[in-house]
């Protein structure tokens, strides 16, 4: 168990909540500046470059923000079950304690899912902007990121096979 999991719930749930809107607005500061923030003064002719890999990339940082706040959001949900239900996560109420069980493992297999793929949805986006530029990239360096990007799709395809295997089956939790 990491320390995470020794805060109380409440703490749990502010963390949650203010590590979710710290990182909201860094994405949207992010896209903010890439498309409305305008040329500077001194070159007043300059256009702005918005390359296939540019918004590609921000569909992708976008679409895992939102995976990583959907995450956050079940998190939050998770900790006020618990918070909610003193004598069910005691073990005192079985029926109780069974519902609030089903529940949280629901809300468990979701939170892999939407948590992992946030991540890589937010690597994905990195390596569109590193592909855009790869022109200007030395040989090796271009080797060494046809070499990142096939260990991040196997890393990938591992992770999902291992979460998908390991909530079998599927159906107990759904």
């Amino acid at each position: 168990m990491g320390k995470y999991d020794t805060i109380p719930p409440r703490r749990r749930i502010a963390y949650d909540i203010s590590i979710t809107l710290l990182a909201l607005i860094a994405v949207l500061l992010r896209l903010h500046v890439r498309y409305f923030h305008q040329p500077r003064k001194s070159r007043p002719n300059a256009k702005r470059k918005h390359s296939v890999a540019y918004i590609v990339g921000d569909i992708f940082m976008f679409t895992g923000m939102l995976l990583l706040i959907s995450f956050a959001a079940s998190d939050i949900w998770l900790q006020d079950m618990i918070l909610d239900a003193p004598l069910a996560a005691s073990g005192r109420d079985v029926r109780g304690w069974l519902k609030l069980r089903v529940a949280a493992a629901k809300i468990l297999t979701y939170q892999y899912f939407a948590g992992a793929l946030g991540l890589y949805a937010i690597k994905t986006s990195f390596l569109a902007y590193y592909f855009d530029a790869r022109e200007g990239f030395s040989r090796r360096l271009r080797i060494t990121l046809y070499a990142c990007t096939g260990f991040i799709v196997a890393n990938f395809v591992v992770i999902m096979g291992y979460l998908a295997g390991k909530c079998r089956p599927f159906t107990l939790y759904w």
